[in-house]
């Protein structure tokens, strides 16, 4: 038997409200990045933060995206 909590995250009602199709939304996005051409990996941080966030990453977000993207961004 489930249960289903009284209270919700958002991020758990998107998920229960879209599941599949935002994340589908979400890898044809990434697939678009990852084929442009960017001269850094940096160059993509920061306009991933502009775009997302209007603002750039502080050095903390830096190195953190630096380590989450390694070497080759992938769609993923």
């Amino acid at each position: 038997m489930s249960v289903r909590p009284a209270e919700l995250t958002t991020l758990e009602a998107l998920d229960l409200n879209n599941g599949q199709t935002l994340a589908n939304y979400f890898e044809r996005g990434g697939t678009k990045l990852a084929a442009q051409t960017w001269e850094s990996n940096d160059q993509l941080i920061h306009w991933l933060f502009r775009f997302a966030l209007a603002r750039s990453p502080s050095p903390e977000e830096l190195n953190l995206a630096r380590e989450t993207l390694g070497e080759k961004p992938a769609p993923q």
